[in-house]
């Protein structure tokens, strides 16, 4: 394992946690005993490794960068120990995207008892337009026990075929949307919905 951590001294952190940066290039496992972990730069898990986050783990955003998974991505929380994805000022949204998934088979991920405040976008599929298209997904990414408040879900490939599944949770003071022109469907399964928007832009594959 891999421990991905580097020097926080000069980046405007106080609090003792681990900083990451950068792709992380074998199989890693970011540890509660660590955590928080800051993300410092945009992290990349790429092809053929895996990163896997415990149980309990905080990961704040200093800024607008992003967790690019093109590998496979284990963050399984519990219902007492959470896995938090949130910006590093309560109230201030920060990260590009806190989680971005490209060119991945989508069901090799395992998301679970995950909580994200504050971020422009919590979590995308794909980055595509008609005329730029590329790092397509496939499958379905399911995430189960999702509590998101004051930050956006979004799918945006091109006829991927691929889907997005939120499986039992809250969203709020959030957006959830499917992308113009024909990005992936978005299944909401038992969510709760408090000042949220769902929005299926044109052509969109459709909210269920």
């Amino acid at each position: 394992e891999k421990s991905s951590v580097v020097y926080l001294s000069g980046m405007g952190v106080t609090e003792a946690g681990s900083g990451v940066c950068g792709v992380i290039d074998q199989d890693t496992i970011w540890k509660k005993a660590n955590s928080p972990y800051y993300v410092l730069c945009d992290v990349q898990v790429p092809s053929g490794v895996t990163l896997t986050i415990e149980p309990g783990v905080e990961i704040r955003y200093i800024g607008d960068y992003e967790l690019l998974v093109k590998g496979k991505l284990i963050a399984n929380g519990t219902s007492s120990d959470t896995i938090v994805f949130r910006s590093d000022v309560s109230g201030t949204k920060k990260g590009k995207r806190f989680l971005n998934f490209e060119n991945t088979d989508l069901t090799l991920h395992q998301l679970s008892y995950i909580k994200m405040l504050d971020g422009k976008i919590g979590i995308q599929i794909g980055d595509e337009t008609e005329h730029q298209q590329g790092n397509k997904n496939s499958g379905r990414l399911t995430v189960n026990h999702l509590r998101i408040k004051n930050a956006d879900v979004l799918t945006s490939g091109y006829e991927t075929g691929a889907e997005l599944l939120l499986n039992d949770g809250e969203i709020e003071n959030s957006q959830v949307m499917g992308d113009y022109p024909r990005s992936e469907k978005i299944y909401l399964n038992n969510i709760n919905i408090k000042n949220g928007i769902l929005f299926s832009d044109s052509y969109n594959n459709g909210i269920e």
